[in-house]
């Protein structure tokens, strides 16, 4: 068969877990044809070079500097609602072109179509707006995401059980809509065997997410352990670079493969990272914990990393990084 597998492009953590998807699929004869965009499309591009890949923009929110980050996204939901028409259009395209035969989509509300089944994988049927939010307007979102979701012929949720006992907890409460629900486990890109023990780490920072966030907690992280004790690896989230740069004792690397990543992740005394959901099932698969710390303003993050302190996970907020 030929498979189209279409990951979001915030951060880069719908790209890692569709990893484990690909390298299924491709060990059971099937081709596959990976479309996507920016950072994410890159890092796949890394992993899997012999595949072909096709451009496919995914909507782009504006995120404020700041905490509150309510506002900025608002005013963006109509261009946000036009970009899942328009990725709709283009899937139907890519669709003849390619002959697929089947699509595996990662929170790609558009990347569908009737031609072929279509597959959604999602952690988030009831997703955090924000604190502030009435709630009645938070349950209309959701049924307005439940129809989305209703077109697809299958939704897989990635987690260890369903609710309530799950990672993702509340956010994959299931709506009271006709879904055709999986839960497949989690979603890991990392290996779990013959992994090296990769000594003098003490500490491990995984930086991740849009920017411009993501160069503020990297920001804040070096500042933080420059110059205490004990050796602090920093792993950049930029894929496509290769400079590795030693600033006293901070080793800072741009992007790590997956076997290396494992390896630090097992190697580290104290792991700190963002609580987005991909990043902590890698963490949870290797038997591992985290200080997580929230993007500022985006409500899952802040949800989840309260919740995972039910599974030993421990969480800051991005303005108390100095306390750790």
């Amino acid at each position: 068969m030929n498979i189209l597998v279409s990951p979001l492009d915030w951060g880069l953590g719908h790209a890692t877990r569709v990893t484990s998807v690909i390298r299924q699929r491709l060990a059971e004869g099937h081709r596959v044809i990976i479309a996507g965009s920016g950072a994410s499309l890159d890092l796949l591009s890394l992993e899997f070079p012999q595949l072909t890949t096709v451009q496919l923009p995914s909507f782009s929110p504006r995120f404020s500097k700041y905490a509150h980050q309510v506002q900025a996204l608002a005013v963006q939901i109509p261009a946000f609602l036009r970009s899942i028409h328009d990725e709709y259009l283009a899937t139907r395209r890519i669709v003849e072109e390619h002959a697929i035969d089947e699509i595996i989509s990662d929170n790609r509300y558009g990347v569908r179509s009737e031609r072929c089944k279509s597959v959604i994988i999602t952690h988030q049927l009831r997703p955090r707006i924000s604190s502030l939010c009435p709630r009645p307007v938070e349950q209309m979102l959701a049924a307005t995401l439940g129809q989305m979701l209703q077109k697809f012929d299958e939704c897989h949720i990635p987690d260890i059980a369903p609710y309530p006992d799950g990672l993702a907890g509340e956010l994959a409460k299931p709506l009271g809509t006709k879904l055709n629900i999986k839960y497949i486990g989690l979603m890991s890109r990392l290996p779990h065997d013959n992994l090296e023990h990769i000594p003098g780490v003490d500490t491990l920072c995984i930086v991740s997410g849009p920017e411009p966030q993501r160069s503020i907690f990297e920001q804040r992280l070096t500042e933080h352990f420059a110059g205490r004790p004990g050796r602090c690896v920093i792993v950049q989230g930029k894929p496509g670079r290769s400079e590795v740069r030693e600033v006293g004792n901070i080793r800072l690397v741009p992007h790590c493969d997956a076997h290396t990543l494992a390896s630090l992740i097992s190697s580290a005394g104290i792991i700190v990272c963002r609580s987005g959901y991909s990043s902590v099932m890698d963490l949870y698969s290797l038997g591992k914990r985290a200080v997580l710390v929230p993007t500022p303003g985006q409500p899952e993050q802040e949800y989840l990393a309260s919740h995972l302190v039910n599974f030993g996970f421990s969480y800051v907020t991005q303005k108390k990084i100095s306390t750790l």
